[in-house]
């Protein structure tokens, strides 16, 4: 995963300002996801995209909350480097697993040959997920308030 410093460097980012509105968007986008999620019906690689896209939706709302978004390729890989830079020394475990999720749903996505996900990958995911809600609703409640509704 690159830097901070190097999303920098390279124009990977860009100061763009943000509302409580698309806070409030983006935080009931990764709970849509999350709930998608626990549909019973879907396969363990369905269940982990999901869980994918909520945990994505978690870190994009630190970066947007800093008053970032990214502007070049590399998207996600740009904003679980954001959410590390952000959060600190005590997510650094948390988006190093991240990021290796995204690398697992880079395959489930844009791979030719079809790649499985098993119960146990979706079950850790899922823990992470919820998770990764509570840290970042604790960072905004300390760091952007603003952002919250009442």
């Amino acid at each position: 995963m690159r830097s901070w410093k190097s999303l920098l460097q390279d124009n990977s980012v860009r100061r763009v300002s943000t509302s409580g509105k698309e806070i409030s968007d983006r935080i009931d986008c990764a709970r849509l996801s999350f709930n998608d999620s626990l549909n019973e019906t879907r396969s363990d690689t369905g269940k982990y995209k999901d869980l994918y896209d909520t945990a994505f939706q978690w870190c994009f709302i630190v970066l947007r909350a800093e008053g970032w978004r990214t502007q070049s390729g590399g998207h996600h890989e740009a904003v679980f480097s954001a959410f590390r830079h952000f959060l600190g020394d005590p997510v650094d475990d948390l988006a190093s697993f991240l990021d290796e999720c995204r690398s697992k749903r880079h395959e489930l996505h844009y791979d030719w040959t079809p790649t499985t996900v098993s119960e146990v990958e979706a079950d850790e995911l899922e823990t992470v997920v919820k998770e990764l809600e509570l840290i970042v609703l604790e960072w905004l409640r300390s760091h952007h308030p603003e952002y919250l509704k009442d």
